[in-house]
């Protein structure tokens, strides 16, 4: 069969190539009779060998033609170019199409042999490219080099090397679609063009292949992570994508930090940001689902993803995506925005509002937190070189020395900080995303005193906005509350500071009453304090037994006799008591379980005042008999207070959930959380 026309021939670049070395060789000098002898005399001495070794003048052959196969096709890439500058585009054509789907579907792997001959003559050219060449270049950036076989990865990526090197105009496009290969999409279009090998062809050897292009670039170009940082978030997967679309391209992104500790900072808080808003998304609470219908419980990995052969799954057998058209979800890829994560207008997809729903977020969720959660545990590596990245297979990095280990550790955690201050605290209905930090501050006992000093420094900041030292209050409860690792001393000192706050606002409090007979306290205007006392209840409910008077001695429940309390935390009953009245206002679900563990446990009965409010139809409790507890009575006019919507909002906004309803937590917060009541 006769090759295409479109396709020079072999025959064709020989012509070419000798028409072009008659035109610009010298013309040899005659050789003398002396010289000519010794050429005859080493002839004869190469036929003799011959006889001895018989594949020497073979080897010599083979290099011969391989040499003289590279100058043809280098003959006619120089050709095809000058001749597009002089305005004949025909050779320029036939070299943009050995580029295009028709020749890439050849099969053989002689195909793939004569393109890596077109992009090794191409890399000795990249200086003659110019504007008016644009499209040969836009043809091999669109070349599926990854899905080709490992000589031809590895040819390509130093292409691409002298390419930027040489013309850094073509950097974005490369950039753009390296990490378009981090997406869990691009593999759907890659698949088209996998050719036949004996070896399946995995997502794991793809992703391999742009690791290695990309840390072959940052080798040559220093300031490569400052151009590729917004192009990594610009290609972050929507939060309608499915749970694979997420996990694949987050797993490429931790690896990448791994050989470039510039960029490891920024993907961490792209990422932990982006599971925020997963979590936002989430409207209900997780502890109102039914367990019997809950998010699957398996391992989140079950089949390895990054193993799975290219073509034998489907992208969108996902729920998530599975009722979206396949080509209005890859369509809308590049309207995702950069800033906050949303669909272009036409491609947002609207998921259903039903429990389903709800479940399939929560599992997107814990797949998304487990990966992180993963990371920040790993035992801290030194960085992979960037000339030590494999065009296939892993590579492990070496472990870091522990004083080495700890110093990273200690950047990571500064990181989470400040995603924390930045994002989280001032985030309502975030319920999970928070206790990656939480636990973290869990690995040293310096890192729970530094982020226990940033929450108490940001509660008491009296120049931060009110409702940014409610977020503080709030995850300041949590934290003390549930984590194992805050000991007494820290918690006692933390309760101290809080009930201090509660004493100086009552003293102004009873004093404006003293004052004035009809004094009403405005809700509004004591966000603060109400947050506050929400952080003590809460934190009562889990260690009162550490806040006796005697910091070394445990009080133990069921005992008859009257406990003796901290002296700091007195100030509460006056708190309860006062116009102010927190039972009313605080969150429902934490006054509940305060009256119950305060009473149960002999520090305060509430339910007198509880029921005085249930008269005004704002809370309803039904009363146990009361302990050893001091009853307490409020003056009716306290219980005719007025709730401030907004504020019943922020308060409960605020709290956070136990994160334990998500699968992966079970075991990776099971050093962290306190279960139940202490």
């Amino acid at each position: 069969m006769k090759p295409p026309a479109h396709v020079p021939s072999t025959k064709a670049l020989a012509d070419q190539h000798a028409r072009y070395h008659l035109k610009q060789a010298p013309m040899l000098s005659r050789e003398s009779s002396e010289s000519r002898k010794r050429r005859l005399d080493l002839d004869d001495v190469a036929t003799k060998s011959s006889r001895i070794r018989p594949v020497a003048p073979q080897s010599r052959s083979l290099k011969r033609d391989d040499s003289f196969r590279k100058d043809m096709y280098l003959t006619f890439v120089r050709n095809a170019l000058k001749e597009r500058l002089k305005g004949n585009s025909e050779p320029f054509h036939e070299l943009v199409g050995q580029f295009g789907p028709a020749k890439l579907n050849e099969a053989g792997a002689g195909s793939t042999v004569r393109l890596r001959a077109w992009v090794t003559a191409l890399s000795h050219v990249v200086s003659s490219l110019e504007r008016s060449h644009a499209p040969l270049v836009e043809a091999m950036l669109a070349t599926p080099w990854m899905t080709l076989d490992d000589a031809f990865a590895v040819t390509y990526t130093n292409f691409i090397g002298v390419l930027v090197s040489a013309r850094p105009e073509y950097l974005a496009s490369v950039l753009s679609r390296c990490v378009q290969g981090f997406t869990y999409q691009s593999y759907e279009a890659l698949e088209r063009h996998s050719t036949e090998s004996s070896t399946p062809l995995t997502r794991r050897v793809i992703c391999n292949r742009v690791h290695n292009l990309l840390s072959h670039l940052l080798g040559l170009i220093p300031t490569l992570p400052l151009m590729l940082q917004p192009i990594l978030t610009s290609h972050f997967p929507h939060k309608k994508l499915s749970k694979l679309a997420q996990t694949t391209y987050i797993r490429n992104l931790l690896t990448l930090s791994g050989y470039c500790p510039a960029l490891s900072d920024a993907i961490l808080s792209l990422i932990i940001e982006r599971a925020q808003q997963i979590d936002v998304e989430i409207q209900v609470e997780l502890e109102d689902l039914d367990d019997d219908n809950g998010p699957e419980t398996g391992d989140i990995f079950n089949l390895d993803g990054f193993d799975n052969v290219i073509g034998e799954e489907d992208p969108l057998q996902n729920p998530d995506v599975a009722d979206e058209d396949e080509g209005e979800i890859f369509d809308g890829l590049s309207d995702i925005s950069s800033e906050d994560g949303d669909l272009a207008e036409d491609d947002v997809v609207e998921g259903p509002s039903n429990v389903k729903h709800i479940q399939d977020m929560v599992s997107k969720l814990d797949a998304v937190l487990t990966l992180v959660f993963e990371h920040l545990a790993a035992t801290p590596m030194e960085p992979l070189s960037i000339f030590s990245w494999p065009s296939t297979g892993q590579i492990s990095p070496l472990p870091a020395t522990p004083e080495r280990q700890l110093e990273i550790r200690h950047s990571q955690l500064w990181n989470l900080i400040a995603i924390f201050k930045r994002t989280i605290v001032k985030t309502h209905k975030s319920r999970y995303t928070q206790f990656l930090l939480f636990w973290y501050s869990s690995l040293h006992a310096d890192f729970t005193d530094v982020f226990l000093g940033v929450l108490m420094d940001r509660l008491m900041d009296p120049t931060l906005p009110d409702m940014a030292r409610v977020g503080a209050a709030s995850y300041v409860a949590s934290f003390i509350s549930r984590a194992k690792h805050i000991d007494t001393s820290s918690a006692r000192a933390v309760v101290s500071v809080l009930c201090d706050y509660l004493r100086d606002t009552v003293d102004k409090v009873e004093d404006l009453e003293a004052r004035s007979s009809d004094f009403t306290p405005v809700v509004s205007q004591y966000a603060l304090f109400y947050a506050i006392t929400q952080a003590i209840f809460l934190i009562y409910c889990f260690r009162w037994r550490e806040l006796g008077e005697d910091p070394d001695e445990l009080l133990v429940e069921g005992d008859e006799s009257p406990k003796l309390w901290m002296p700091e935390l007195l100030v509460v009953q006056r708190a309860i008591m006062s116009a102010l009245n927190p039972l009313k206002i605080c969150a429902i679900n934490v006054v509940q379980q305060f009256a119950r563990v305060s009473n149960s446990t002999g520090f305060v009965y509430c339910f007198t005042i509880l029921e005085s409010n249930r008269r005004s139809d704002l809370t309803a409790v039904e009363a146990p008999p009361p302990q050893h507890g001091a009853r307490l009575k409020i003056d009716p006019k306290h219980a005719r207070l007025s709730r401030d919507p907004a504020l019943d909002v922020d308060l409960d906004a605020f709290f956070p959930s136990i994160p334990t309803n998500c699968p992966c937590h079970t075991n990776t917060l099971t050093t962290y959380i306190a279960n139940g009541r202490r």
